[in-house]
């Protein structure tokens, strides 16, 4: 089992908050008070009410649903942080980190500025589901996403949810406990259930329950595409952004628990357990469940392995009851009809995959690296689909031989399937939808790790986006101790503050003026789309961008929606 070193939870930093009072606001919830914090957010000098770790759930059951939270009495203390949920082998970043992991951990954040009434319930609410490949990740995980609320109008709410096997292990054992009669998805219930809480409680700290968002970014937004697919999120959410999301939920509830199921086999002796296997991993400490991952287990969008797919076990599955169907159908017969944009980076993995090597390489030795690369991994016509490959990426390929393969890379694994899912969305539809693709690089090579043999990210590569919109330029340097915190040239802040504004007013009125939608309202599926590339200088409108690179990819190479990324 492949764990990429940036699947790690990261504690984000105090440096950007500064106390501001000692005594903090209190709001009244539908399970009892909760005193906040007033901090100032250091980059804007923007006074924030911060309530942390609020109860919203109660999961101390192992792979049962979630119970509502129980209630307490007086003022409860949401100045501190009490734990977060488990993460893929107990690892933590850093490694003393304080924060206690837990499995009944089901807890968010509300944040919102100072200057705003709370109580008048007024303001559009964005709920942040961050990445981690939907094994790590944490309230914490993405440094400064509080500057959100400081920057813009907004009350932002930001839940865990559980991970791992502690969230979506699926197993025959397990269905039977299970009162769905279906085992699996619990970090996607957990998800409604935090938006069940902002239903009945935002409106008390200054939030309109029914403008109610989702942003989510990586397995955030995959998250995001599955609670489309589940018929229970109707009505708790109003518009969604999805950024770099993992478009292929369609691993069915069989196939998965083969999957896991061999990892139990693997991994621990509950299989010959005289009690039954479920009694077995019910007694099991929570270190020994966080590494109960299926051995195939990857989420990194690597060059073809097998002519038949890359064959990644799915976290999020259909299951019939929480996810009713793939996320295709799900557009398709319009489950949750609600404002949306899909976007995807340019080049999405040079953030980790930035690859020294065929950064040094000329074109031709490049070719014969793919060559020699698809050949030994059973693609049979291989000198061919290079060929079509070296056609299909020219333009990259003369700016860099790095781009070519990052793009390629890009392309089959995030933005077609995204594209057929805002295609088939669109078409479905009432509410608009939008595809959107992150094309401004860095201005300056961005450290990504401390190591110096890793090379920097040179292009929009993953998180990029995120880092542009919300001004957290010293973002790798607190999630992976890059050596220094990246220093922007004015192009990146524009083009970030262009990001933010599409997502502040999708959240505020469920369109976005300066995006063109993919299609109008009842355009046959097969008529021509539209993607806004996203530059500094603003999106530019482009008739079927990608059209020819995916079709291509999916009838002449074979890459089609089986090497579409899951998680």
């Amino acid at each position: 089992m492949h764990i990429p070193a940036w699947m790690v939870v990261v504690v984000a930093t105090q440096a950007s908050r500064i106390p501001a009072a000692p005594h903090g606001p209190v709001v009244t919830t539908d399970c009892g008070d909760v005193r906040g914090a007033c901090v100032i957010e250091r980059q804007t000098g923007v006074a924030l009410n911060w309530f942390k770790d609020i109860p919203y759930g109660n999961a101390s059951q192992r792979w049962q649903p979630p119970e509502p939270a129980v209630c307490w009495p007086g003022v409860r203390d949401a100045t501190n942080r009490r734990g977060i949920c488990w993460q893929i082998n107990g690892h933590t970043r850093p490694p003393n980190n304080p924060w206690q992991q837990r499995e009944d951990c089901l807890t968010l954040d509300v944040i919102v500025s100072s200057k705003h009434t709370l109580h008048n319930g007024t303001l559009p609410v964005i709920v942040w589901l961050y990445g981690g490949s939907l094994v790590a990740g944490s309230t914490d995980s993405y440094p400064h996403l509080e500057r959100l609320a400081a920057l813009e109008e907004i009350v932002l709410v930001v839940p865990n949810y559980r991970l791992g096997a502690f969230g979506f292990l699926t197993l025959p054992d397990l269905d039977t406990l299970d009162p769905r009669n279906v085992s699996g998805n619990y970090g996607l219930l957990d998800q409604q259930l935090s938006l069940r809480w902002v239903q009945h409680n935002i409106a008390a700290f200054g939030g309109d329950a029914s403008r109610v968002t989702l942003l989510g970014q990586s397995s955030g937004g995959t998250s995001i595409l599955a609670l489309l697919a589940s018929p229970a999120s109707r009505t708790l959410f109003h518009a969604a952004i999805s950024l770099s999301a993992s478009p292929n939920i369609t691993i069915d509830r069989v196939s998965a628990q083969k999957t896991f199921t061999a990892a139990v086999d693997a991994t621990t002796n509950c299989s010959s357990h005289p009690q039954g296997i479920a009694k077995c991993l019910l007694a099991l400490p929570p270190e020994a469940i966080s590494s109960l991952l299926p051995a195939t287990f990857d989420v990194e969008p690597a060059l073809p392995r097998a002519p038949c797919g890359m064959h990644y076990p799915g976290l999020p599955i259909v299951d019939g009851v929480t996810v009713v169907c793939d996320v295709r159908t799900a557009l398709a017969r319009r489950i949750i009809d609600v404002p949306l944009l899909l976007q995807t980076a340019y080049a999405e993995m040079d953030t980790y995959e930035n690859n020294v090597t065929i950064d040094a390489m000329s074109r031709a030795s490049y070719n014969n690296f793919l060559s020699g690369w698809l050949r030994g991994h059973g693609f049979m016509n291989a000198t061919s689909l290079t060929g079509e490959i070296d056609r299909l990426y020219t333009h990259e390929l003369q700016i860099a031989v790095e781009l070519g393969y990052q793009v390629f890379l890009a392309e089959y694994s995030f933005l077609c399937g995204n594209l057929a899912l805002a295609k088939t969305a669109a078409s479905a539809f009432s509410s608009p939808v939008y595809a959107s693709v992150g094309m401004h690089a860095p201005c300056r090579p961005l450290t990504v790790f401390s190591a110096t043999a890793a090379a920097p990210s040179r292009f929009s590569g993953h998180n990029w986006d995120f880092i542009a919109a919300i001004r957290s330029w010293d973002f790798y340097a607190e999630h992976f101790g890059a050596a220094a915190p990246y220093q922007p040239c004015a192009n990146d802040s524009v083009w970030g503050d262009h990001l933010r504004h599409q997502w502040i007013d999708l959240s505020r009125i469920g369109s976005v003026p300066s995006l063109v939608p993919v299609r109008p309202h009842g355009v046959p599926s097969r008529s021509p789309y539209m993607v806004n590339l996203q530059y500094c200088s603003g999106p530019e409108h482009v008739v079927s961008y990608g059209a020819t690179r995916c079709t291509t990819l999916a009838n002449s190479l074979g890459l089609d929606e089986r090497f579409w990324l899951t998680n």
